[in-house]
């Protein structure tokens, strides 16, 4: 149908009233391919911090570990240390 016999038939104010629905689905249709891509990427960006976040918690899991470890044994190793120097003192006698 040409555009000068749509207008001649339906009228300027209906002709007017379809090209400004078609393109407001146009833009409608356009906007949402857009947003969809974006969503898209920014969900795989989320995706990927939340791995490296993940990664990160068990790294902290394994140095807690072994700062919980090396707290614990301090004693233990300050009294062997001890024990050394007190029989180092009397292995060498007096001088």
């Amino acid at each position: 149908m040409d555009i000068i016999q749509m207008i001649e038939t339906l009228g300027i104010p209906v002709a007017v009233a379809l090209a400004l629905g078609y393109c407001c689905i146009y833009l409608i249709k356009f906007i949402n391919q857009r947003l969809t891509e974006r969503i898209d990427e920014l969900r795989n960006i989320l995706i990927k911090l939340i791995d490296q976040q993940k990664l990160m918690q068990l790294d902290i899991k394994k140095m807690e570990g072994g700062v919980d470890d090396i707290h614990n044994n301090i004693p233990k190793w300050i009294q062997t240390i001890i024990k050394l120097i007190k029989t180092g003192k009397q292995r060498r006698g007096p001088r």
